[in-house]
């Protein structure tokens, strides 16, 4: 299926806010000294330690974050580029300045709130967690709707002729 110029936008709108929206939690988790993703404990490891050895004024996490993407990237275009696609690269180029963007921005404002911040995480993390495991036992437990019927129903649109034209229409694309 061919995708158009307005959908291929919409989903690089969609991707980059989810983007953005995970890197403000993996600034969050390194702020609050909390550890993060595996990926990104890396990324903290190797940055620290160029930190301590190089003492580059440019250098921050956001920026190891883009150098070891783009090593990543090569291997791939080495060994697999079956896996390079538009939302790799978006990944790969946008989730360093994204950090460094909400680190600069929040560094300040959490300067010795270590532990008021950290308890707000756990709360973020166990709310977090819960609201994952409610969205999958509801993609599990209720039924996709496949015939305009409950198409009208799951959209809450009463059972009508003119509705159930409205979704037979799309059922045939």
């Amino acid at each position: 299926m061919k995708r158009n110029v307005k959908e291929w936008l919409l989903r690089i709108v969609i991707l980059l806010l989810g983007l953005t929206v995970a890197h403000l939690g993996v600034t969050l988790f390194l702020l609050s000294d909390l550890g993060s993703d595996p990926f990104n404990v890396f990324v903290q490891g190797l940055f620290r330690t160029l930190e301590r050895l190089l003492h580059w004024p440019f250098l921050t996490h956001g920026r190891t974050h883009i150098a070891v993407s783009l090593l990543i990237v090569l291997v791939l275009l080495i060994v697999d580029r079956s896996y390079l696609k538009i939302g790799t690269a978006l990944c790969m180029l946008f989730g360093g300045p994204i950090i460094d963007f909400f680190s600069a921005l929040l560094s300040p404002a959490l300067a010795g709130a270590a532990l008021p911040l950290r308890v707000l995480m756990l709360v973020a993390l166990i709310a977090g967690t819960a609201g994952f495991w409610i969205y999958v036992i509801c993609w599990i437990a209720i039924p996709k709707a496949v015939t305009p019927a409950q198409k009208c129903e799951m959209n809450g649109l009463p059972v009508t002729a003119e509705n159930l034209a409205k979704f037979a229409t799309t059922q045939k694309k």
